[in-house]
């Protein structure tokens, strides 16, 4: 289906369908890591998202090339797999906040699942309008980096394993 001026078409199929059946498959992906007693601690979040991201990623853009060619492939080597890397991190960084604090009433997942979703439609949205608003791909993703680096800081600065290693990297000017 053309999405071309097509902007409430294109809101909905990137919203309400595509990002959050991938962001949900990758929460699946990475919840089956989150039963292993290897995933004790925040960081241990951060690479299962990851992980999961880059093997949905490769096969995603296999049917990408597939039909669209090796330009496709390229092109989506520095805008899908980075974008796809960076959501997985920001839901397994949620993912691993819950594993380390199952007390909390806090909806960590949900939380980390609708501000992947939030990045991932943001994304397909501006790319499916195949109009001048594609342009805004690049301070979406830059934003959606700046998240994520915030998040692997937070994440690296709270690990048990750290034991005192990179103080500068954490050091208030």
């Amino acid at each position: 289906m053309p999405y071309e001026g097509n902007f409430l078409g294109a809101f909905l199929f990137a919203f309400l369908v595509v990002a959050p059946t991938e962001e949900c498959a990758k929460c699946l992906c990475i919840r089956v890591a989150y039963r292993s007693p290897h995933f004790n601690e925040v960081m241990d979040g951060i690479v299962y998202g990851v992980a999961a991201a880059i093997g949905f990623a490769t096969v995603e853009n296999f049917f990408y090339v597939f039909e669209g060619g090796v330009s496709t492939g390229i092109a989506r080597a520095f805008l899908s797999v980075p974008g796809h890397a960076m959501t997985g991190a920001i839901l397994g960084y949620y993912m691993g906040m819950k594993k380390m604090n199952p007390e909390s009433k806090k909806r960590f997942i949900e939380v980390g699942l609708a501000i992947a979703i939030l990045f991932h439609g943001a994304y397909d949205f501006v790319l499916l309008t195949q109009t001048l608003l594609c342009l805004l791909i690049i301070p979406i993703m830059i934003c959606l980096y700046f998240f994520y680096r915030k998040k692997v800081y937070l994440a690296l600065k709270g690990s048990p394993f750290r034991a005192g290693r990179d103080e500068d990297l954490f050091r208030k000017p």
